[in-house]
């Protein structure tokens, strides 16, 4: 095509707005898609078409007026602002205050922490921009970072979480074995995780559980300092600021902040990799390609579904390259050659994971033949039902009340972000804004999206896709933001004011009560389960270990109570078999007070499983015979009984 005809092609684009064609289908798609929710019962299904039709019609409303000249938001004064810095990091001393007094993250603890998230939000929103200080506003989001997960970490015994017993296993025995052969699984060879807390752990002669806080869970709360380095490559500081605060405060990353695994120290190292990435491709500064082949590497050697993730941002690096090269008249700027990032990328993972063991063969070879499997199974449309997760069903008409509340507090903070991205990726469409970088992010959280979204519907579960929404949270809060800044530029004030003081109040406080952000105290005991365990629960699973000695016979027990015996070593545990309105049916069971009180995941028909409070006398009942007690832990055992 000729100059002329690309000339001609690029104004007839431009006037069309291909922004607002975007939204304006995205808001008959929403339209389209709302009787959805009466075949599918999975809250999404009710949730998404409200969310994106909302973006699209904020958008095109956002773009029939115009801008401000200035911040549109009233501001505090100087001293208003001091106050407000004040406020927040007494607020954030007071957190550690009252975890050291409570003893765990209660339910005081969270409201504490909820009104504080709202406080800096508020600080972001309504600060002026000569009075808003960014070096300590950086302070008080990362001393509130290490506050809401460090309390959390130091108030149960052990570890929050199941993985993360038997990576601390091969932890111990890398220090007794000197020697990398402790590990016999797919981690030989992505041991980066474990040598740091193993080497850690020697050079100060903390003790594992210390090394491991101080390594990986330092590590990812100072990550969200990156968060804010690479929105300010899109960004003011301001909103750059508040990208920071909403990743650090979504649940998901709190969840990897407090159950810490490989998949923890991967997130670190992929958020400071997203940020120079950013730079790059906005500025090409040469010296950063050394920089992402380092956390290339440090990635590949954590973690294989971080690499993974990895390996599909620098793909679609590449392949938003190759668009803008094919039609370089609908962009502001020449791309950037991400070509030889991407070929040392591929190189350094296809390496690790030919020569990973796993199963009967190398990593590659098993995971391309499940993936194999899976793609030419049959897989039934829609079959969301079978998800355990209580979303799935959220929209059934016989779930109940407080099921659907729970559900509904657990994707909040999710479809907020995914509104604001919305409106961030309508934002990046529009003719001036179409940079490499910012095409990526968009590019990024569509197929991301795919994979958390569309692909566990189809029934496809290989690619964990659980642990991909932390990670989807990096380019999520940089278009939510970017989406934000439009907003407040064109919307009405007395609107934007009235959207932001929502944000403000409910993002903090919801985000956080979460079930992913309360893994080790939830706020609603009887429906989420609590992976964390008292001391005499883990006691309890030593002692037993210890008394019937051997591997056989098994013990059965709750989920995820099994896990501290299998995963420490103590002793083999299966689940325990529990018919509704029956006892338990195995010998030798163990009882323990949270199956009363809690939330226990038991056995049922056809082996089917369930959350269902246990008394003790249908584990433990009257005529079994007590063979081990410590007041809260009880073994029994009657092969006769039930």
């Amino acid at each position: 095509m000729g100059r002329l005809g690309q000339s001609r092609l690029s104004k007839w684009i431009e006037r069309r707005r291909l922004d607002r064609c975007v939204a304006a289908l995205a808001l008959l798609f929403a339209v389209l898609a709302l009787p959805l929710r009466t075949l599918v019962t999975h809250i999404y299904a009710t949730t998404l078409p409200v969310v994106v039709g909302t973006a699209a019609l904020l958008y095109l409303v956002s773009t029939r007026g115009d801008s401000y000249d200035t911040y549109p938001l009233p501001t505090f004064s100087a001293a208003g602002a001091r106050l407000l810095e004040t406020g927040v990091l007494l607020a954030v001393s007071l957190l550690f205050v009252l975890g050291g007094l409570l003893g765990q993250r209660t339910i005081m603890f969270l409201n504490v922490a909820g009104a504080t998230g709202t406080v800096l939000l508020f600080q972001l929103f309504f600060v002026e921009d000569t009075d808003l200080r960014v070096p300590v506003v950086l302070v008080e989001l990362l001393a509130f970072g290490f506050a809401i997960r460090f309390v959390g970490l130091y108030s149960v015994v052990g570890f929050i979480g199941i993985d993360v017993w038997t990576h601390v296993g091969f932890v111990q025995g890398i220090r007794q074995q000197n020697s990398l052969a402790a590990m016999e699984t797919k981690y030989i060879a992505a041991p980066l995780y474990h040598l740091l807390v193993a080497v850690v752990s020697d050079i100060t002669l903390l003790s594992q559980r210390n090394a491991l806080y101080l390594t990986v869970g330092s590590a990812l709360t100072l990550s969200s300092a990156m968060v804010y380095y690479g929105a300010r490559q899109f960004v003011e500081a301001r909103w750059a600021l508040l990208a920071m605060a909403l990743w650090l405060m979504s649940s998901q990353v709190v969840r990897w902040g407090l159950h810490l695994i490989p998949t923890s120290l991967g997130l670190a190292f992929f958020v400071p990799l997203v940020a120079y990435l950013v730079r790059y491709l906005e500025e090409y500064r040469p010296r950063d390609v050394g920089m992402l082949s380092l956390f290339v590497v440090a990635i590949t050697l954590t973690h294989q579904v971080s690499a993974f993730v990895t390996l599909v941002v620098l793909g679609l690096a590449f392949a938003v390259q190759l668009v803008m090269d094919l039609v370089p008249f609908s962009f502001n700027e020449e791309p950037t050659g991400v070509k030889g990032i991407l070929a040392f990328a591929v190189g350094v993972v296809a390496l690790d994971w030919s020569l990973t063991p796993y199963s009967d063969g190398s990593f590659v070879e098993v995971m391309l033949q499940r993936l194999t499997n899976t793609l030419f199974r049959q897989v039934g449309l829609l079959e969301v039902s079978s998800s355990k997760n209580v979303a799935s069903t959220a929209g059934d008409a016989g779930t109940s009340l407080l099921v659907k509340l729970i559900a509904y507090i657990n994707v909040f903070g999710f479809l907020v972000l995914l509104l604001l991205t919305g409106i961030g990726m309508l934002c990046v469409l529009r003719y001036g804004n179409r940079t490499h970088g910012r095409l990526l992010e968009v590019n990024v959280v569509a197929v991301m999206s795919a994979f958390v979204l569309a692909l566990p519907i189809l029934g496809v579960s290989l690619f964990l896709p659980g642990r991909w929404y932390a990670f989807m949270y990096v380019p999520m809060v940089f278009l939510g933001v970017f989406g934000l800044r439009h907003l407040s530029a064109r919307l009405d004030r007395r609107l934007m004011v009235l959207g932001v003081l929502l944000l403000v109040v409910s993002y903090p406080s919801i985000m956080l009560v979460s079930g992913a952000a309360t893994l080790d105290s939830p706020v609603f005991e009887s429906k989420q389960q609590r992976y964390a365990f008292t001391e005499t629960e883990v006691d309890g699973a030593r002692h037993i270990g210890d008394m019937i000695g051997g591997r056989l016979p098994p013990v059965y027990t709750d989920a995820p109570y099994t896990a501290v015996f299998r995963r420490t070593d103590s002793h083999l545990a299966g689940l325990v078999d529990v018919p509704r309105d029956s006892r338990a049916r195995h010998d030798l069971v163990v009882y323990r007070e949270y199956q009363t009180e809690g939330a226990p995941l038991v056995g049922g028909v056809n082996n089917s499983t369930r959350l269902s409070q246990v008394g003790q006398d249908r584990i433990c009942s009257p005529t079994r015979s007590r063979l081990y007690t410590n007041g809260d832990v009880l073994l029994c055992s009657d092969g006769a009984d039930g």
